[in-house]
């Protein structure tokens, strides 16, 4: 008689942990892959001949939009933090693996049309993102750049997914 499978522990990895790992693995490679691909200090060359600069920037700078927007919301509408501060963590994150140090400016309340009018513009200016991500991981001329970007681009893909479907459930 086979044995019978046995269930998973309460500590079993969420996909989200599982895509931090890997997202972190990924950035860690890159840095490894990134760090051979660099010219040295007596080549001559400057650090800004990356090809793929303005395209990180623009990215960090979009982000950064994306962590403040979130940050807004969180400070208009105090309760609705348990819905937007998994938008900034995960912005957080993606701008450190960039290499984005820049603290993020203080949080400032906002005029919205009221929590739901704040959570829709966050959740379409994400929707708007991701793909930016996609095109991003496509047009970069690095590999591993390409890959992360790409973990970045499934990530909000992933963090509208659940929202999506509680607002149909709630619809229906």
């Amino acid at each position: 008689m086979p044995a019978r499978p046995h269930p998973l522990p309460s500590t079993a990895t969420t996909r989200r942990t599982a895509f931090g790992v890997a997202l972190a693995g990924l950035a860690a490679l890159s840095a490894c892959d990134a760090s051979r691909d660099e010219p040295s200090a007596a080549s001559g060359v400057s650090a800004s001949a990356d090809p793929d600069a303005d395209l990180v920037s623009g990215l960090s700078d979009q982000m950064t939009a994306l962590l403040g927007l979130a940050a807004s919301i969180e400070a208009t509408y105090p309760r609705l933090g348990p819905s937007v501060r998994p938008w900034r963590e995960l912005h957080e994150a993606h701008l450190k693996v960039l290499g984005d140090d820049t603290a993020p400016a203080p949080a400032h309340r906002r005029r919205f049309a009221g929590p739901d009018a704040a959570l829709r513009e966050l959740r379409q200016r994400e929707q708007r993102f991701q793909p930016r991500l996609v095109d991003a991981s496509v047009s970069a001329q690095s590999g591993p750049l390409a890959r992360v970007l790409a973990c970045m681009s499934a990530g909000v893909a992933q963090r509208l997914v659940p929202q999506g479907n509680a607002t149909r459930l709630e619809a229906g």
